[in-house]
C-alpha cells in the first residue's frame, strides 16, 4: 500500500472576538495484491495478473469558528464538505487458464456529505468549563465481491452525536477532572455478514451490508492527580457507563442457529434477514473502570525508578452483534505491572513489564457464521495471555 496525504490550513490571527480556521485536506491510498509465479527460481508477477490498483481518494474542505460573546461565553460552529471515492482493479476471467484480465471491469463509486458542528462553551469559573455540542459524521461506503446474493456495494454509515461535558481543574491545578455525557444516533450501520457460496458448500465468504440503526448513550469520567503534598505520586482513573442498543437492524441469516425466537425464518426464502433489534453491538460493556498509580523514586545518582500499576475492569459483553451465550465474554479484571528506570539525563529508559498478571482469558471478537445449512461456527480472537518482557530505549 502507498498512501499520501496533505492538509492546508489558514488560521486567523486578528485577536478579535472571532477566531476562525479554513482548511483543505486530501488523502490517496493505492493498494494492490498480485499472484506470483516461480520462474527459474525467481518469483515474478505473471503476465495475466496486470489488473491495475485499488485506489481510495478522500477530499475535505472545512471551516471552523469560535465567537466570544463575552469573557465567559463562546459559540462554536463548523462545516466540512467530505468526498470519498473508491476504484477497484479489473477482474480476472477464471473460466480459462491462465486467466485473463477483463478490461474496464473494475467498479468505481463515490460518496459525499456535508458535515456540521454547532455548540457553545461557558466558563462557570476560572477552573470549570462547560460545553454542549452537536455534530455529524459519516464513514464512506464500499464494494463487496461479485457473488450472487451479495449486494455489490454498501452505503455510507452516518451518525449524529450530542455531547454535554465539564472540564475541571481542581485543587489549585493539581487535579484534572473531566465529565461528559453523550448520545449517538447511527443510521445505515455497516454490518459484517456472511454467505454460503452454495447451499451444500461448506465455504463461506464475508461481506458488508447496511444493517440499520443503533443508539448509544453514556457517561465518561476521567481524572488525573499529582498531589501537592508529594509530587512523586501520579494517580489517574477512568469510568464509563454505556447503553447501546440496535433499533431496526437486519443482517443476513445465519444457518445453524434455528429461528432464534422468531428473529429469523430459515424455512421461508423470501425472508432473508436476521433481526438484531434490541440486541447490543459487539464489544459494548455497560461499565468499564480503569486506574493507574505510579511513584517516582529519586535515586542518589539522579536517575528515577518508577513502579507503575494499572488495573482495568470490564463488564460482560458480546463479541459479535448476534447476542448468544457462545460469544459472551464474562466480566473481568486485568492487572499490568511495570518497573521503569530513567537515566539522569533521560537518555536511557529501561521498562520491565508483566501484562495481564493474573492470566485472564479474554476475547475481543467472536464471529458467528454459517459454514453449512445445519451448523454455525464461532471464530474467536483472543487477547494476549500473561506477557512479560523488558524494553530498552535510547534517546538521541
Amino acid at each position: 500500500q502507498d498512501t499520501w496525504s496533505t492538509e492546508l490550513q489558514l488560521v486567523s490571527n486578528t485577536g478579535g472576538s472571532v477566531d476562525w480556521l479554513l482548511g483543505l485536506y486530501y488523502y490517496e491510498q493505492t493498494a494492490n495484491w498480485n499472484w506470483l509465479d516461480l520462474n527459474n527460481g525467481v518469483f515474478e508477477i505473471p503476465h495475466w495478473d496486470r489488473q491495475g490498483d485499488f485506489v481510495s481518494d478522500s477530499f475535505g474542505a472545512f471551516g471552523h469558528a469560535t465567537w466570544r460573546l463575552n469573557d465567559r461565553t463562546r459559540l462554536v460552529g463548523g462545516l466540512r464538505y467530505a468526498e470519498d471515492s473508491k476504484t477497484e482493479k479489473d477482474y480476472l476471467d477464471w473460466s480459462v487458464w491462465p486467466p485473463v484480465t477483463v478490461p474496464n471491469s473494475g467498479r468505481d463509486a463515490s460518496w459525499d456529505k456535508v458535515l456540521w458542528k454547532a455548540g457553545g462553551e461557558y466558563d462557570i469559573s476560572d477552573t470549570v468549563m462547560s460545553y454542549l455540542t452537536a455534530s455529524t459524521g459519516y464513514r464512506a461506503g464500499g464494494f463487496n465481491s461479485s457473488i450472487p446474493g451479495v449486494p455489490g456495494t454498501y452505503d455510507p454509515e452516518e451518525v449524529i452525536a450530542y455531547e454535554l461535558g465539564f472540564k475541571n481543574t481542581l485543587l489549585n491545578g493539581d487535579m484534572v477532572l473531566n465529565v461528559a455525557a453523550y448520545y449517538n444516533d447511527y443510521t445505515d450501520m455497516q454490518a459484517q455478514s456472511f454467505i454460503r457460496l452454495s447451499p451444500d458448500d461448506a465455504a463461506v465468504t464475508e461481506y458488508t451490508e447496511n444493517g440499520g440503526a443503533l443508539d448509544t448513550k453514556g457517561i465518561e469520567v476521567e481524572m488525573s492527580w499529582v498531589p501537592a503534598s508529594n509530587r512523586n505520586w501520579y494517580i489517574a482513573a477512568q469510568f464509563s457507563w454505556m447503553d447501546a442498543e440496535f433499533g431496526e437492524y437486519n443482517i443476513a441469516k445465519i444457518y445453524g442457529l434455528g429461528n432464534l425466537g422468531g428473529r429469523q425464518d430459515l424455512d421461508d426464502p423470501t425472508k432473508p434477514s436476521l433481526s438484531l433489534t434490541g440486541w447490543a453491538p459487539a464489544i459494548s460493556p455497560e461499565f468499564t473502570l480503569g486506574a493507574q498509580v505510579s511513584y517516582d523514586f529519586q535515586l542518589a545518582n539522579g536517575s528515577v525508578l518508577t513502579p507503575y500499576v494499572q488495573a482495568y475492569y470490564s463488564d460482560d459483553y458480546y463479541g459479535f452483534d448476534v447476542n448468544m451465550p457462545g460469544n459472551r465474554q464474562d466480566a473481568f479484571t486485568k492487572w499490568d505491572l511495570r518497573l521503569i528506570w530513567s537515566s539522569p539525563d533521560t537518555t536511557w529508559n529501561i521498562n520491565a513489564f508483566v501484562l495481564n498478571v493474573t492470566d485472564e482469558e479474554v476475547f475481543d471478537r467472536a464471529l458467528i457464521f454459517n459454514p453449512n445449512s445445519t451448523v454455525a461456527s464461532i471464530q474467536t480472537n483472543w487477547q494476549n495471555p500473561r506477557t512479560w518482557g523488558v524494553a530498552v530505549r535510547y534517546n538521541f
